[in-house]
């Protein structure tokens, strides 16, 4: 739910079930949290605004080839420390300022950004 892990300074790593069912992570769930990898469950749909916005530490970000991710909203990696970002293929839309703060996500998959969403 809403801000369910927000703050909480002793979360490092998340995994779900491989079969897990869970289709969003919530409004800020574990926004400013000391999360650094996660593994993203390949039926989730959707990470809702800031769900990891301002986990410095967050580093790895697991997505399945197979993912059903759709959407990433506004702020989601806002301010965190990730490289590079697994692109799924059902990715439909990027939010506003889905990623502020990182310039090198953008740079490493500049031109697929640019020809997937026009941006």
């Amino acid at each position: 739910g809403e801000n369910a892990f927000s703050e909480c300074s002793s979360l490092q790593t998340v995994e779900f079930e491989k079969n897990s069912s869970l289709k969003i992570i919530g409004y800020n769930s574990f926004s400013k949290s000391s999360i650094n990898k996660i593994l993203i469950p390949p039926l989730l749909k959707t990470l809702e605004k800031g769900t990891f916005a301002f986990c410095k530490k967050l580093k790895i970000i697991n997505i399945d080839s197979n993912s059903e991710l759709q959407t990433i909203d506004e702020d989601v990696f806002i301010y965190t420390s990730i490289e590079t970002l697994p692109i799924p293929p059902k990715l439909k839309e990027l939010k506003y300022k889905w990623c502020c703060g990182l310039e090198s996500v953008m740079s490493n998959n500049f031109v697929y950004w640019k020809n997937k969403f026009g941006k």
